[in-house]
């Protein structure tokens, strides 16, 4: 029998062992030739965290949920010069803690640019994206650039200065991040669920490609 003296190899493997991690670590490292510390993989991490909350819709929830409890129902800012507006925008007290509050839950800090008049007041305070900040390992010089995904090389920043009440500069960075740690920059509070939050996106799109494609 022509069957008898073949020989046929079948592998039957119910999960593939190979497995690959599309999670961006949460690393810092100094980049030759610079003096800011890079945030994540490819200096990417906070933008990795920006696309799972703008695709993840129980995210969302949650992170706009807790700053609208961080702001409550008002805000009473008892600085005479703050009291109406905070900036020259118009924006108001409310507004900015609005942005900062959203900010801190989803990278675990946030920025605040302050700017002093010619009597060297603290006369405007404005929000700064984190997502386009950088710094240096002890949080003393802060750069901003509004795109990081250019090769080290092109991107083009500006340079502030921490924030000291004693100081004079013109425009400083009042920077806060939550944890106690001993890194360059914050660590968002659902830092454990990343992958949840990944896969809860993988599904959606699975499901949408699969209705796209008619099942």
């Amino acid at each position: 029998n022509m069957l008898e003296n073949k020989k046929v190899d079948l592998f039957l493997a119910a999960i593939n062992q190979y497995t690959q991690s599309n999670v961006v670590e949460n690393v810092e490292k100094k980049v030759n030739g610079k003096d800011f510390i890079s945030w994540g993989e490819n200096n990417q991490y906070p933008k990795f965290l920006w696309d799972l909350y703008s695709n993840c819709s129980t995210l969302q929830t949650i992170v706009n949920g807790t700053a609208d409890y961080v702001c409550g129902d008002d805000i009473i800012c008892n600085v005479p010069n703050f009291q109406t507006q905070v900036n020259k925008k118009g924006e108001t007290i409310g507004e900015l803690i609005a942005k900062i509050a959203v900010d801190y839950i989803i990278f675990g800090s946030f920025a605040i640019q302050v700017i002093r008049n010619i009597n060297n007041e603290v006369s405007e305070l404005y929000w700064i994206d984190i997502n386009k900040l950088r710094s240096d390992e002890k949080n003393e010089v802060f750069y901003y650039s509004e795109d990081w995904n250019k090769s080290y090389g092109r991107v083009k920043t500006i340079l502030y200065p921490k924030f000291n009440p004693k100081d004079s500069n013109p425009t400083s960075i009042f920077y806060f991040k939550g944890n106690k740690t001993r890194t360059t920059y914050g660590t968002p509070i659902w830092s454990a669920a990343v992958k949840n939050v990944q896969i809860e996106n993988a599904i959606t799109d699975f499901h949408l490609n699969e209705i796209s494609n008619n099942f």
